[in-house]
């Protein structure tokens, strides 16, 4: 059976500002403000899909920014590798900006007298380890926001999603590259989100991360995927789709690794995806395993994006646990190929067509 997309839409997402436009967004948030202006004025909160969209870039902002900031004081010597870990960081998060449509801004030449500005980002931590946990805190603070479908649609919630994970694999090079545990700074996390949190009382303007469960000591920011809640989960044709996939990709693993020798541990990497299989089968979705399949890509690397493809293809769906199923099993698979295979083409924010067409 030959290798079908999960859907007929393109492999790579659009940019967000094919599904959200920037123009529409901003002539939208001025028209609400009164005429004429008065003194003081502040500018309309943001809600919705819009606040997502720009606390990600905010996100993407602060973190090219402290990137190119521990650039800047890197010993090469005491850390052979660090500068140019720092480096990618910096101009991966700078393109994510960009594919995101860039931070809300309704008056670039500057506001009109009276009218106060959006808030500047606010920094990321400034030690190594902090900054480290604080991208994997907010990768997964963004991934739950794209697995709610109350709050965006699928091309909506792809495009934050590889954001999001690229953002992870991000917090993975600089750990690899200083040695730190993706955690260890969690504590200095927390404690600064608690600082954050304590003076927008007092000025609901200051920027925030968005992290504020972080310091209330609620529960995760991704949330386990839980079938029993959602009664719509069985019926979906998007998660029995990717279990055909990951099926396939099951079965092809081992020849990638003993012909064509481009995967290593692949009957581990194979066990995992059909336990992912069990996994989604036990909520009452569609079988569409086949005896003999023909492989979705024929290198590592394709195995990998038509992995993460059909994990994000699951963000189409109404369902939030078919969509909590999708982004936990990108991260997985993020976190497995991203030391054997060039992640960057199947992580990519941008589309193969980049004006919409």
């Amino acid at each position: 059976m030959p290798y079908l997309s999960p859907s007929a839409r393109p492999r790579r997402a659009l940019l967000w500002a094919s599904v959200l436009p920037v123009a529409s967004l901003l002539l939208g948030s001025c028209s609400a403000l009164p005429d004429p202006l008065t003194p003081a004025q502040r500018l309309p909160a943001l809600s919705g899909a819009a606040a997502v969209r720009d606390r990600a870039a905010r996100t993407e902002d602060a973190t090219a920014s402290r990137a190119a900031r521990l650039r800047a004081d890197v010993d090469e010597s005491a850390c052979i590798g660090c500068a140019a870990a720092l480096d990618a960081v910096a101009s991966g998060s700078q393109e994510r900006v960009e594919a995101l449509g860039g931070m809300w801004d309704p008056w670039p030449q500057g506001p009109p007298d009276g009218v106060e500005p959006p808030a500047p980002s606010a920094d990321a931590p400034m030690g190594v380890g902090a900054f480290v946990s604080w991208l994997v805190d907010s990768a997964e603070r963004d991934l739950d926001r794209a697995a709610d479908p109350a709050v965006l649609e699928g091309d909506q919630a792809r495009v934050l999603a590889l954001v999001a994970l690229s953002r992870y694999e991000s917090a993975l090079v600089l750990a690899d590259a200083y040695g730190l545990p993706l955690g260890s700074g969690e504590d200095d996390v927390r404690a600064a989100v608690a600082r954050q949190a304590a003076v927008a009382l007092a000025d609901p303007a200051v920027d925030t991360w968005g992290l504020e469960a972080l310091a209330s000591g609620g529960g995760a920011l991704l949330p386990a995927v839980d079938y029993e809640q959602d009664a719509s989960t069985p019926s979906s044709e998007h998660l029995s789709a990717a279990i055909g996939v990951w099926d396939c990709v099951a079965q092809s693993l081992p020849r990638a690794e003993v012909v064509d020798e481009e995967v290593a541990g692949a009957v581990t990497t194979a066990d995992l995806l059909l336990r992912r299989v069990d996994d989604a089968l036990s909520s009452g979705a569609a079988d569409t395993r086949v005896l003999r399949c023909s492989p979705p890509a024929a290198t590592a690397a394709g195995l990998a994006a038509a992995l993460i493809d059909a994990d994000l293809s699951l963000l189409d769906s109404d369902s939030r646990a078919v969509r909590l199923t999708g982004v936990h099993a990108a991260l997985d698979d993020v976190r497995r190929w991203r030391g054997s295979v060039d992640l960057g083409a199947a992580l990519a924010p941008v589309g193969a067509a980049q004006s919409g067409s």
